[in-house]
């Protein structure tokens, strides 16, 4: 069967048609118009999410397609993290984290990514700070990506990468990275660590495949209460859906410095460096935000099973506690995280 997809997104505001024949199968673009980009999203029955890159110069387009399939209806993945989540949760987490890590993301690779170096991002979800350090390093480097999660692997791969270098996706435990020692100049981790069952464990693995004086960097959120939108969303997570606050224990850490610096202290990495990372975000307004993002998360069954009534209360609460934020287009709210740098 023939689908037929219009995009409305191109820079020039004219529609690109784009006719898909059958899963993996090639795709014809029909367009008279030039444009630089255009970016279209669709849900089937066999495909979660795709999301394709459609680059026309003059009447010469280049695309980008890679498919993804997601875990069954209630299948979990990324069993055995600290941080599992369930279905097609890897696209809206693609979609909709990126928005408030995208500043920690850019200190983190500012912080350690040279250009030339050959880069592994543990635990590298879909792949914000991989394909941030892709472009830090150019065309001299490579960058790998590697994460627990086959879901978050798979929506990763699909997503288009900047041309500045090549990236390897493997799914790999933190504990067990499968590659040799001293195999890479920088290791960084963007809001994986507190998620290892063993901190300290994961990494010196990390130390262990990074050579000798290389560079080794992770971030993790500070105390709850320094994230105002985490905490209210986190607040009617544990009041209304069956979210575990011991799983917000892992997220935040609220004795961070101290904590932080006994797991690279135990993993005997030398040069060890905390800071404080604060940005202000500009997120929509909460109860348009927060049924986007939760979809991202573990209680997204949770959530989307409340009722109406009980939902809007939710909302409403969350919405009252960011009162302050409040801006005629949403929310400048501010986030805070810990950036760990070290040497081996």
């Amino acid at each position: 069967m023939v689908e037929e997809l219009t995009s409305h997104h191109g820079t020039d505001g004219v529609a690109a048609k784009v006719v898909r024949s059958g899963l993996a199968r090639p795709i014809a673009i029909e367009t008279g118009h030039r444009v630089d980009t255009t970016w279209l999203e669709f849900c089937s029955k066999d495909v979660a999410f795709h999301r394709l890159s459609i680059v026309v110069y003059g009447q010469t387009a280049s695309v980008l397609v890679q498919y993804c399939r997601f875990a069954e209806e209630g299948e979990s993945v990324g069993v055995g993290s600290g941080f599992q989540v369930t279905n097609n949760a890897p696209v809206h987490y693609e979609a909709h984290v990126e928005r408030f890590m995208a500043p920690f993301v850019r200190a983190l690779v500012e912080a350690v990514v040279r250009q030339g170096d050959t880069v592994l991002d543990v635990a590298c979800g879909t792949g914000f700070a991989t394909r941030a350090a892709a472009a830090a390093v150019g065309t001299s480097g490579r960058v790998t990506g590697s994460d627990l999660n086959a879901a978050m692997v798979v929506m990763a791969q699909s997503i288009p990468t900047p041309l500045t270098a090549d990236i390897d996706w493997h799914r790999a435990s933190a504990l067990d990275l499968p590659f040799g020692n001293g195999e890479f100049d920088t290791v960084i981790c963007q809001q994986g660590l507190q998620f290892f069952p063993e901190p300290s464990a994961g990494l010196r693995e990390m130390a262990r495949v990074c050579r000798p004086e290389g560079r080794i960097a992770a971030t993790v959120w500070s105390a709850v209460e320094d994230s105002p939108f985490l905490a209210a969303e986190f607040a009617i997570f544990g009041q209304y859906c069956d979210a575990n606050p011991a799983e917000f224990l892992r997220t935040f850490i609220s004795d961070g410095e101290r904590r932080i610096a006994g797991w690279f202290e135990s993993a005997e990495l030398s040069n060890i460096r905390i800071e404080r990372v604060e940005a202000t975000v500009s997120l929509p307004p909460p109860a348009i935000y927060i049924p986007q993002h939760a979809r991202a998360l573990p209680w997204s069954g949770t959530f989307a099973d409340l009722t109406e009534r009980v939902r809007d209360e939710a909302l409403a609460s969350a919405d009252e506690a960011l009162a302050q934020y409040r801006t005629s287009n949403g929310i400048d709210v501010p986030f805070v995280s810990y950036l760990a740098t070290a040497t081996v």
